[in-house]
């Protein structure tokens, strides 16, 4: 149940994490918007690896001994990024 969920998170939160780089690149020149796009980028690189680490914990691979807490720590800091980004 955990995969089924999660994989179209890590895939929407990878994508996330692209267009944010692209749009970065796009415009550097100009000089602004980086205020946005960077908070956005960084909540999307938290959010895949929340999910990632959920992904391996249901697989049965754990790196860490408080899985439960990094998942929920990464996710939170996604969130608060994301908030950061559009306050």
């Amino acid at each position: 149940m955990v995969l089924i969920l999660e994989i179209p998170l890590a895939s929407i939160a990878i994508v996330l994490s692209a267009v944010c780089w692209k749009t970065m690149q796009t415009i550097k020149h100009l000089g602004v918007g980086k205020s946005f796009w960077i908070p956005v980028l960084c909540s999307g690189i938290f959010s895949f690896a929340g999910s990632t680490m959920a992904i391996l914990d249901d697989l049965g691979i754990s790196f860490t001994t408080y899985t439960a807490e990094t998942i929920s720590v990464s996710r939170l800091l996604a969130l608060c990024f994301l908030a950061g980004g559009v306050y």
